[in-house]
């Protein structure tokens, strides 16, 4: 009903205006600052990209026939993996950026250029 759907709209519209937020803050610390503006490009495009894609994901997804409560039920499915794929995402980038900064520290590097610092999965998995 149309109760449900404002609310929903609510949720998922609050949740999705963070990534104008954290997406900058999570570029810097992967790429560094001299290479931010390549990155945040790279970001949108992908962004972009995707956002086009998934309405017809969604369509193809769909359940043909009568209309019934559960027809948009497999690209609710679909959706609810793709956040909870983003979310694995995030935890894993998060353990990645932990063990590179404890190399940037060890090495007193500058934090300009720090993709060419390598870190071995195992080190990444023990800082989740």
């Amino acid at each position: 009903n149309y109760a449900t759907a404002i609310v929903f709209a609510m949720f998922v519209g609050s949740l999705m205006g963070t990534i104008w937020l954290t997406l900058p803050g999570i570029n810097a610390s992967i790429v560094g600052l001299k290479k931010l503006g390549i990155a945040m490009s790279i970001s949108w495009v992908s962004t972009g990209l995707f956002g086009f894609a998934s309405p017809i994901i969604g369509v193809a997804l769909k359940k043909d026939g009568p209309i019934s409560p559960t027809q948009y039920q497999p690209a609710s499915i679909f959706v609810g993996l793709c956040y909870f794929m983003a979310g694995v995402t995030l935890v894993i980038a998060r353990g990645w950026i932990i063990s590179r900064n404890k190399y940037v520290v060890e090495s007193l590097e500058s934090e300009d250029d720090v993709l060419h610092i390598t870190v071995s999965p195992k080190e990444t998995i023990s800082n989740l």
